[in-house]
């Protein structure tokens, strides 16, 4: 599958939305660490989301906001059928996790797959993660 620019975008993340589907029905610490152990996965695996975009180039991107409990957060879709439970006629762009979390593209974090099973990766989670895989801040 390609993204709406033409670039390949790997797919394959199912284990992340059946980590996050157990997450919505048995909240709690353990099944959160699993989808970031999973979310960790993905990224060593260079997986990459489905992201609604307002422009894109080489160089890069910016993304669609979403308003998500009054603040703004950046949409990241598993798979293009995420992407199309309730999608607009937005163009998307395939981006890994890396580049989503490093960076200055979202503003409160990210809502994975928003219209079904999502997952909210704010920032504190997200610092929590990347100080999990040895990402810091000068990389």
């Amino acid at each position: 599958m390609k993204d709406d620019f033409g670039n390949e975008f790997i797919g394959g993340n199912e284990e992340i939305e059946r980590a996050i589907e157990k997450y919505n029905h048995e909240p709690g610490w353990e099944t959160c660490k699993a989808v970031l152990e999973t979310l960790r996965t993905m990224a060593k695996q260079n997986r990459e989301f489905l992201v609604p975009v307002t422009e894109a180039s080489k160089d890069g991107f910016r993304p669609n906001m979403m308003v998500y409990q009054k603040k703004e957060w950046v949409a990241a879709f598993t798979s293009r059928e995420e992407y199309d439970r309730k999608a607009g006629e937005e163009t998307l762009y395939a981006v890994n996790l890396y580049s989503l979390i490093h960076g200055e593209i979202h503003n409160e974090g990210l809502l994975i797959n928003p219209w079904g099973e999502c997952f909210v990766f704010d920032k504190k989670l997200i610092e929590v993660f990347k100080a999990g895989c040895g990402w810091d801040e000068e990389e």
